[in-house]
């Protein structure tokens, strides 16, 4: 029985452990933060990082014809 406990102890650290170490991974290697884009040359505006362009753009208000049906990672 303590055999089983002690496994499950084990097994139950070492998940906490690799979800931490990419939570700091995450941290450290991801873009986050708010943008800068410039459109056309004329209009700016700033938007927070992590959505895809095309839906940034649509959300405020620049419509972009795409074949990729809105997704926004065609390809």
């Amino acid at each position: 029985m303590n055999f089983i406990l002690a496994s499950i102890g084990v097994f139950l650290v070492t998940i906490l452990v690799l979800v931490v170490i990419l939570l700091v991974a995450k941290n450290f290697l991801v873009a986050s933060g708010n943008v800068k884009l410039t459109i056309n040359g004329d209009k700016e505006m700033e938007v927070e990082s992590g959505s895809t362009l095309l839906n940034t753009l649509a959300v405020n208000g620049v419509f972009l014809p795409s074949a990729c049906g809105g997704k926004g990672s065609c390809g």
